[in-house]
């Protein structure tokens, strides 16, 4: 059986960490999802963090997953009559976005402020916290709507 490094494109480098900050730099995108559930009953809208590549190139996306060897997920998407290619979308959500951003942080130029506001959210936020019946307290609230602005602000 072959490995993954003799099997993939002689045109694709080395996996390195700084290989993927430069790539995420160009082609990433940090973000904080809000979202509102619509219910019955008032409930506070949740944010939750999230980090993508789209790429035309499905090869340099799994390269990128395999690389880190974090969970994420690689999906086609939705091609419009003018494309000439397929696009593919690299996202990982959650708990795995925070520890390919964290892993990132150092090395990005152009996204590192991103990752900063993105990193703070998820620790300072108590992202992955479950609050219990009395549900999340009103200054994690805040502080994630806070966070969630500035990371709009600096795209």
């Amino acid at each position: 059986m072959a490995s993954a490094a003799s099997t993939r494109s002689p045109a694709l480098p080395d996996f390195s960490p700084a290989w993927a900050a430069g790539f995420a730099d160009g082609e990433g995108c940090i973000h904080i999802a809000h979202q509102i559930y619509s219910t019955t009953r008032p409930r506070n809208p949740t944010y939750r963090l999230r980090f993508s590549i789209s790429q035309n190139n499905r090869e340099v996306l799994q390269h990128f997953l395999d690389g880190f060897g974090i969970r994420g997920h690689i999906n086609e998407t939705q091609r419009t009559p003018g494309e000439n290619r397929q696009a593919y979308v690299l996202q990982y959500d959650g708990r795995q976005a925070f520890e390919v951003i964290a892993l990132l942080k150092d090395l990005l130029v152009r996204k590192r402020h991103e990752a900063v506001v993105a990193l703070r959210f998820w620790l300072e936020g108590l992202c992955g916290t479950r609050f219990g019946r009395n549900g999340m307290p009103p200054e994690v609230l805040r502080f994630r709507r806070a966070c969630y602005a500035k990371l709009r602000r600096l795209k």
